[in-house]
């Protein structure tokens, strides 16, 4: 079967994306829209629409989030913006911790923001349930990759200890 070329991602694109790739503390949210694989299965001819609601939802977080950025901690040095990245029904947005627990209320109680944000439009606009965690721990990410042991935690209280 012969894929078109620019179907991947070319890993090999000269950079060194070894260098600097280190862990740091995150608040690591992940969130899991229900019902997306009954949807695919009752509903065939609707994924196109499911995908742009889906689309939309994430399109209003990215704007939540862009605003963030205008009324960032100044004090700060770090860029505390919350990333996301989006992966079928599976939904992560995360934020770099600070030195101190004191430091962290602001980024913390932001990101708590978003998940609500992001449950009320799915259930009020698209009539769909999203179930989430939260972890604190190691975490890298870029452009390219999600690792670390925030991501596993908050992922394992998704799937086995959320209601």
């Amino acid at each position: 079967m012969e894929h078109e070329k620019d179907e991947f991602v070319d890993l090999k694109d000269g950079a060194d994306h070894s260098k600097g790739m280190k862990q740091s503390k995150y608040y690591v949210a992940y969130m899991d829209i229900l019902g997306y694989k009954d949807f695919f299965q009752s509903h065939p001819n609707d994924t196109e629409l499911f995908l742009q609601t889906i689309s939309e939802a994430v399109q209003e977080t990215i704007n939540q989030i862009e605003s963030y950025k205008l009324i960032k901690d100044q004090s700060s040095v770090d860029s505390l913006e919350p990333q996301i990245k989006i992966f079928s029904d599976n939904i992560l947005i995360c934020t770099r911790c600070k030195k101190t627990n004191e430091d962290n209320f602001i980024p913390f109680l932001r990101l708590v923001k978003l998940m609500a944000n992001i449950q009320l439009m799915f259930i009020n606009k698209y009539h769909l349930v999203v179930r989430g965690s939260i972890a604190k721990g190691n975490f890298y990410i870029d452009e390219r990759f999600v690792f670390g042991q925030a991501l596993i935690t908050a992922y394992e209280m998704e799937s086995k200890e959320a209601v």
